[in-house]
């Protein structure tokens, strides 16, 4: 997918400079905010754990339901947009370890996801965490050294983007892996 939004970029900036015919030469590219590059607002996003919440905080137990949980999200953004989600021991940005990444869209062939999304994950005894299909791109994450006490409270960070990574939007969700 990185070769998809370096063309989309590139078609973007083509577009745009073909629109401007001179002027201001200081224009920057993340300011301008045009259909492909709209605002991000994320509407909701939800973790849905192995077993019902408590205190808000959603279970993750690797021995209830064979570790099956689902995330969910509903993004306002362009089309397509991106979004990752990490794994987080605060519910800020920073040196995380990223559980998915998707290209999201309206042409379902090309993406598993639109404007709202839904994908089943999974938290295994061996403490590794996917969600959605496993592949070369999507792989299980090893989470041995981040789990440094069981149970863990933790926070599912979820990042969209517009189609040009210029316009992020971030929100959290605390869990608790078991």
């Amino acid at each position: 997918m990185p070769y998809f939004k370096t063309v989309l970029a590139i078609v973007v900036s083509v577009l745009l400079s073909a629109c401007g015919g001179g002027g201001d030469t200081d224009t920057d590219i993340t300011k301008i905010n045009t259909p492909a590059n709209p605002s991000t607002k994320i509407n909701a996003v939800g973790v849905v754990g192995t077993s019902s919440p408590v205190n808000t905080i959603a279970p993750i137990n690797a021995g209830v339901n064979g570790g099956e949980f689902s995330i969910s999200w509903d993004v306002d953004s362009s089309d397509p947009y991106h979004v990752d989600m990490y794994l987080s021991d605060d519910n800020t940005l920073g040196s995380d370890v990223k559980i998915l990444s998707q290209n999201c869209g309206s042409v379902s062939f090309l993406y598993n996801c639109d404007t709202a999304a839904a994908f089943d994950c999974r938290f295994t005894s061996s403490n590794k965490m996917s969600c959605g299909t496993i592949s070369a791109a999507n792989t299980e994450k090893d989470l041995t050294v981040f789990l440094n006490t069981i149970p863990k409270q933790a926070y599912l960070i979820f990042e969209a983007c517009n189609a040009l990574l210029s316009n992020c939007k971030t929100a959290s969700v605390t869990i608790e892996l078991q």
